[in-house]
């Protein structure tokens, strides 16, 4: 009865040369497609990045460009009243700059999702010597 059972783990965890090496084959051709799928989506995520930072770009010149105007429109030694104006004029420069930039930010989407490697294969035990 002993040995049956001893007979019957081994049997059971043993692997036949065949699936061994369909199991490799297998093993192959998903990190080959594992390959291909990093390849892409490095491509998206570089892509992704070249539209973030231009966006990014953008909004920086436009914020510049929002804020010289405004600050080239006031007067040389103006009112307190006038100060208050041009500051109020620049946070809504500001806030509507930001939308834009945020609502841009948005339609580019989420970044890609990078794939999941393959599993590794089990290494078979070498016979020690």
């Amino acid at each position: 009865m002993f040995t049956g059972a001893s007979t019957s783990f081994a049997k059971s965890h043993t692997t036949t040369p065949a699936s061994n090496e369909n199991s490799q084959d297998l093993n192959k051709i998903a990190q080959e497609k594992y390959k291909q799928d990093l390849r892409a989506y490095l491509l998206a995520l570089d892509l992704h990045e070249e539209r973030r930072r231009e966006i990014n770009l953008e909004f920086e010149r436009l914020m510049e460009k929002a804020l010289k105007d405004v600050k080239s429109s006031s007067k040389p030694s103006p009112s307190q009243m006038q100060k208050g104006i041009s500051a109020a004029v620049k946070q809504r420069i500001i806030i509507s700059a930001t939308a834009l930039r945020d609502s841009a930010m948005q339609s580019l989407g989420l970044p890609p999702i990078a794939p999941t490697p393959p599993p590794k294969l089990e290494r078979l035990d070498k016979s020690k010597r």
